[in-house]
């Protein structure tokens, strides 16, 4: 494709293929320490590039796509709204801080 990407697409496949079928969480139904120690990573992958910060500014349109909008991530889609879901994770996470940190560097 030629993306900037290209490492991180491979990569997110990678951890989308260790994901159980089925399951809410990386192991299981219940949210675990795994999906606490990639959460921030997911996190901050997804405010970036929803708002063209770091890496993503330099990138096309058609890797944003392929990563938040195709079927070739659907399951990782899934997996980060569950963990986006968690009572825990809602009441730690302050996306405009985040934000305005992400803007900054």
């Amino acid at each position: 494709r030629g993306s900037s990407l290209g490492p991180l697409i491979t990569a997110l496949e990678y951890l989308q293929s260790l994901l159980p079928t089925g399951a809410k969480f990386a192991v299981g139904n219940r949210f675990t320490n795994a999906d606490a120690a990639l959460a921030p990573f997911l996190w901050r992958l997804e405010i970036s590039a929803k708002h063209n910060l770091g890496g993503f500014k330099s990138v096309d349109r058609d890797s944003f796509v392929e990563i938040y909008q195709s079927q070739r991530f659907e399951r990782l889609r899934t997996y980060f709204e569950n963990i986006k879901s968690n009572k825990t994770f809602k009441q730690t996470v302050q996306s405009e801080v985040c934000l305005q940190f992400r803007k900054k560097a």
